[in-house]
C-alpha cells in the first residue's frame, strides 16, 4: 500500500475541538466514508479512531488491515476481535462478514455527530484509547451516562438519525436493515468571513451578558415554563426552577444564568446538558442532587456560586474550563466520590487557588 501522511482521527480531533466547522467536517467525512464502507461486500474488521488517518487537506484514509475480511473469507473465522471500545459487545470469532464493521460505524458516526454539536461531551467523557464510548457503556446502555448526554441533542434531525443507526446496531450486531445513504449528511457550510479593505477579518464576537443569579418574586411571578416543567425568566434567559422528577434534562439554548437553587435537591437528576451561553451558576444552583454523575461547565461560565454542588453524593467527574474566574464558598462540599476536577492544560496554579486546598490533590490537567 502506498504510504499516507496524516494524523490519526483522535489526535485531529483533539486538534480540533475548538474549531466547530473542522468538527462538522469530520462527522461528515466519517459518515461519508461509513456509508461507502457499508456498500461494499468487505469489511476492514477493526475500525477505531486509531486506524484512520486525516490527511492535511482533510480526507480520511483507513490503514491497518489485519482483521479485514473479503469475499473468498466467507466461513472463515476472524483473525482478531477489534478493539472492545469500537465492537460489538458480542462480537466473537465466527463474526467475520462483510458487517463486521457496521456496529463500529454506528459509533463512531454518532459519537463524532455529537461532538460537532457539543464539544464538550469529548472532554466529560472520551479517554486515550476511544471516543465517547466504552465497552462497559454498550454492556449497560440504559444506564450510561454518555447516551443520556447524546439523546439530549437528538431534536437535530441528522444526530437523531445516527442515534437510531446506532441502537439498530447494538440491538441486532449489523445494519444490514438499512441502507447505507442514511450515513450521508448535508455537508456543512463553511463560516463565511467579511472583507475590508484587502484584510479578512471575522465578525466580533458579542459581548458577554452577565445576569443576576437572584430571583426576584417579580420574576417567579411572571416566569415561562417549557413542556417539561421547568421555569424559566418571562425572556428566556435565566433557569429559575425545575421540577425535583426529572432524571435528565437540557437546558434552554440561550440561557445566561441559572438562578439560585434552581436544581435544589432533584435527587432523581443523573444528566445536565448546560448550553454554551450560560455564563454564571447560582447559590446552591444543584444542592442535593445526590444522583448526578458528571458535570461539563460551558466555556461560557465565569462564576460558580456558593455551595453550587454541595451534596452531589454521586458526583465523579467536572469539567471546569478556562473561562470561570470565581468558584464559590463550599462549591463542592460533601463531594462523595469526586475523582477529578477536569481543568484545561496549563491553568492548575490559577485553579489551586480558587478550588482551595482540600481538593487541590483532584485537579486533572487535560
Amino acid at each position: 500500500m502506498d504510504w499516507v501522511e496524516g494524523r490519526t482521527l483522535d489526535v485531529y480531533l483533539r486538534e480540533s475541538i475548538n474549531d466547530a466547522y473542522a468538527l462538522s467536517m469530520l462527522a461528515y467525512r466519517f459518515c461519508k466514508m461509513g456509508a461507502w464502507l457499508l456498500s461494499q461486500p468487505f469489511a476492514h474488521g477493526d475500525l477505531k479512531a486509531e486506524n484512520i488517518l486525516v490527511r492535511n487537506d482533510g480526507t480520511l484514509v483507513m490503514v491497518d488491515y489485519d482483521g479485514m475480511f473479503v469475499p473468498a473469507m466467507e466461513g472463515e473465522e476472524s483473525p482478531e476481535m477489534g478493539s472492545p471500545d469500537f465492537r460489538h459487545p458480542l462480537r466473537t470469532n465466527g463474526d467475520f462478514n462483510e458487517h463486521v464493521d457496521d456496529f463500529s460505524i454506528a459509533s463512531i458516526a454518532l459519537s463524532l455527530k455529537a461532538i460537532a454539536l457539543n464539544p464538550q461531551l469529548y472532554n466529560g467523557h472520551s479517554a486515550a484509547d476511544r471516543l465517547l464510548f466504552s465497552a462497559a457503556n454498550y454492556r449497560d446502555i440504559r444506564n450510561a451516562a454518555v447516551l443520556q448526554n447524546i439523546t439530549s441533542l437528538s431534536s437535530d434531525a441528522e444526530l437523531s438519525t445516527l442515534l437510531g443507526a446506532f441502537h439498530l446496531a447494538l440491538a441486532k450486531k449489523n445494519l444490514s436493515m438499512l441502507s447505507f445513504r442514511i450515513f450521508l449528511l448535508n455537508e456543512p457550510e463553511k463560516p463565511t468571513v467579511e472583507i475590508q479593505n484587502t484584510e479578512i477579518t471575522e465578525p466580533e464576537k458579542p459581548a458577554i451578558e452577565i445576569l443576576s443569579i437572584k430571583i426576584t418574586d417579580e420574576e417567579r411571578e411572571e416566569a415561562v415554563e417549557d413542556k417539561f416543567g421547568a421555569k424559566y425568566t418571562k425572556d428566556w434567559k435565566k433557569i429559575i426552577y425545575v421540577p425535583k422528577y426529572l432524571k435528565t434534562y437540557s437546558i434552554k439554548k440561550g440561557t445566561i444564568a441559572i438562578g439560585d437553587e434552581a436544581f435544589s435537591c432533584c435527587k432523581a437528576l443523573q444528566t445536565i446538558t448546560i448550553p454554551n451561553s450560560v455564563t454564571s451558576i447560582g447559590d446552591e444552583a444543584f444542592i442535593g442532587c445526590e444522583s448526578l454523575q458528571a458535570i461539563i461547565i460551558p466555556n461560557s461560565a465565569t462564576s460558580i456560586g456558593d455551595e453550587a454542588f454541595s451534596g452531589c453524593e454521586s458526583l465523579q467527574t467536572i469539567n471546569i474550563p478556562n473561562s470561570v474566574t470565581n468558584i464559590g464558598y463550599n462549591a463542592f462540599i460533601g463531594y462523595g466520590f469526586l475523582q477529578a476536577i477536569r481543568i484545561p492544560q496549563g491553568t492548575k496554579t490559577k485553579f489551586e487557588q480558587l478550588v482551595g486546598d482540600e481538593l487541590k490533590d483532584k485537579l486533572v490537567e487535560i
